[in-house]
């Protein structure tokens, strides 16, 4: 984990981690893999943030951090991608540092189910970034 919390009020959502998002500085993430890396010989990373790209230019510095010191390494995102906070920058950035599995939390494709949920997710761009991500 990256970070914790999560700005969202979804209404199914326990926020164990709570609304406000707490999040380590990219270098100090970078230094924790390089730990892993060197004295475990880790190959592969999950990243479990509540929403890893709430801060996109975080977001890619770690991205950028892994694809410049860390070739080797494979990364996947079983939760924290929100489908509306990506992009094809974000997407290269991933794939680029060895992403190869994402997760996007999108539970309806109901707009209406959607709203009920509190979940403000817009159905057209979810579409477009997971075509994208594709």
């Amino acid at each position: 984990m990256t970070s914790r919390g999560c700005p969202q009020t979804c209404t199914f959502c326990c926020r164990s981690m709570g609304q406000r998002i707490r999040a380590r500085s990219a270098d100090n993430v970078l230094a924790e893999i390089e730990h892993l890396v060197r004295d475990y010989r880790i190959d592969e990373i999950y990243f479990e943030d509540d929403n890893f790209t709430v801060d996109r230019e975080r977001a890619l510095a770690i991205l950028r951090g892994i694809r410049d010191n860390f070739p080797a390494l494979f990364i996947k995102f079983a939760n924290g991608l929100r489908a509306d906070r990506v992009d094809g920058e974000i997407l290269s950035a991933i794939r680029e540092a060895g992403g190869y599995w994402i997760g996007f939390g999108v539970e309806s494709g109901s707009q209406r189910v959607l709203t009920l949920m509190k979940k403000r997710l817009d159905l057209d761009k979810v579409r477009k970034n997971v075509s994208r991500a594709k």
